[in-house]
């Protein structure tokens, strides 16, 4: 069968992207080089902001529970922030992930997992498909498998990003008086980096994510964070890689588009990928689609426009993200008391994570309110490397 377009990696941007197409009537393959469903490293963090995304509520059984607090730490000053809507659900991503894959099935999505793309021909109008037990044919492709595209590569797109972050995660028992409705985030655990405690119900996910570090230095992190915890040295630790430069320099190439984190689409301030991996995997399929339904071929001149509606999707607003942790991580005392002594400033953070703020809004607020706070401390109060002196 030669498909109207190959969807490869099933993960969130994958499977939006698949469904999408799908309804819409194009012939749709979804390839995973996994069996579903999987394990996935990640918190299990998923806002708000991106659920409204997904167009369906979550059923029941996605959701461990639901967030309307955050406890923000850092120089042992902890500040604990309330919130009138959750702005974020914890879930398991294996269960989330194959919820999104099911919706991409029942749209009429031919699934194919346990399928590792291991080469890619481009014929005059198709791309063969190889992997370790067949060969599919495909019109078009989206690439959304992940950080280290193996669709991106084969297709000899150059998706090299600037810079990564490294992030290692563990899951500990939760003690019995754990809120379930809190997340807890650690700023003193490293440099131009933090640490994150999620409730799993009676689990702990713990996690640690850094911009410029080693394994070893995020290793000791995690174990100091498990300590805050008052929960004993994690065994079992699980790593991954975050790009947080900005987009992918070649997100688009002849027939095929990037997705998700394959195309470098993360919140460089959060870490958040899962809002822009859905939003991205949406424009991926509607822009495949409007070429089949204008009846042009799914060239790189015609598929260019998919960059334009990612820019005015979210990319403008992630390069003030991107603006707010620089100024975050290189004065970590000063921004957090700052943060926790004007409220309004962190409600506009959780806004975020619910889609009613933006970066931009956020950073001209703080342009304007962070030099006067920043005047009125005692000159004394800082170090020579801008740290506040308690």
């Amino acid at each position: 069968m030669l498909y109207d377009v190959a969807v490869i990696g099933a993960g969130p941007a994958g499977s939006t992207a698949a469904k999408f197409c799908a309804m819409r009537g194009l012939k749709t393959l979804l390839l995973d080089r996994q069996i579903f469903p999987r394990p996935k490293t990640c918190g299990g963090g998923i806002t708000s902001a991106a659920i409204n995304t997904i167009g369906f509520p979550l059923p029941e059984h996605t959701v461990l529970s639901q967030v309307h607090k955050l406890r923000s730490i850092i120089n042992n000053k902890t500040v604990s922030i309330p919130h009138p809507r959750p702005f974020m659900v914890i879930t398991e991503r294996s269960v989330f992930d194959n919820f999104l894959v099911e919706k991409a099935i029942e749209a009429g999505t031919d699934f194919q997992q346990n399928e590792n793309v291991k080469g890619l021909t481009k014929e005059d109008r198709y791309y063969t498909i190889k992997t370790h037990h067949n060969s599919f044919k495909a019109k078009a492709l989206i690439g959304a498998d992940g950080v280290y595209s193996a669709a991106a590569k084969l297709a000899g797109l150059n998706s090299r990003y600037k810079s990564c972050a490294l992030c290692l995660t563990t899951e500990i028992p939760a003690k019995s008086n754990h809120s379930l409705d809190e997340i807890q985030i650690n700023y003193d655990l490293l440099p131009k980096g933090y640490g994150w405690v999620f409730p799993k119900g009676d689990r702990l996910t713990l996690g640690v994510g850094c911009f410029e570090g080693s394994y070893g230095m995020l290793r000791k992190a995690l174990t100091k964070l498990a300590v805050t915890t008052r929960s004993e040295t994690p065994d079992i630790v699980k790593g991954h890689y975050l790009p947080y430069s900005g987009q992918s320099p070649e997100c688009v190439g002849d027939g095929i588009i990037l997705a998700g984190d394959a195309a470098g689409f993360v919140d460089p301030f959060t870490g958040e990928g899962i809002r822009y991996a859905i939003i991205s995997g949406m424009m991926a399929g509607e822009t495949l689609w409007n070429c089949y339904r204008n009846g042009v071929p799914p060239n790189k001149k015609n598929l260019a426009g998919y960059l334009n509606k990612c820019h005015q999707g979210f990319l403008r607003d992630l390069k003030y993200s991107y603006m707010l942790a620089r100024t975050f991580f290189a004065f970590p005392s000063v921004m957090h008391r700052f943060l926790s002594e004007n409220p309004k400033m962190y409600s506009h953070l959780l806004n975020i994570l619910e889609g009613r703020y933006s970066y931009k809004k956020l950073i001209k607020d703080v342009a304007v309110e962070l030099p006067k706070y920043y005047l009125n401390l005692p000159k004394y109060q800082f170090s020579r490397t801008g740290q506040i002196r308690e």
